[in-house]
C-alpha cells in the first residue's frame, strides 16, 4: 500500500503526498491552481488560523466548505465545465 493519494480530477494520474495523516483527498500541483486565487487564499488562512488557535467547530466547517469549493472549481476547470 502506498502513503500517496489520488488527484481528485477524473482521469488524471498524478498523485500527491498529504500534509497532513488526516487528509484524504488532495489536489495535484497541476490542478491546484485551477480553483480560484482568492478563494485558495482565504482557505490557506483558515488552516494556519486554525493550527494557531485550534480547531474549533466554526473553523472546521468553514475549512469543509473552502475546500469544497476548491475542490469543486479546480475539477470542473480541469474538464472544462
Amino acid at each position: 500500500m502506498t502513503d500517496r493519494l489520488p488527484c481528485l480530477v477524473p482521469g488524471c494520474r498524478r498523485t500527491l503526498a498529504p500534509a497532513d495523516p488526516a487528509h484524504t483527498e488532495g489536489l495535484c500541483a497541476k490542478h491546484w491552481p485551477m480553483a480560484d486565487k482568492r478563494r485558495r487564499a482565504l482557505l490557506a488562512r483558515v488552516r494556519r488560523k486554525a493550527r494557531r488557535l485550534g480547531w474549533t467547530p466554526a473553523l472546521i466547517r468553514l475549512e469543509a466548505r473552502l475546500w469544497a469549493i476548491c475542490k469543486a472549481q479546480a475539477i470542473e476547470r480541469a474538464l472544462g465545465i
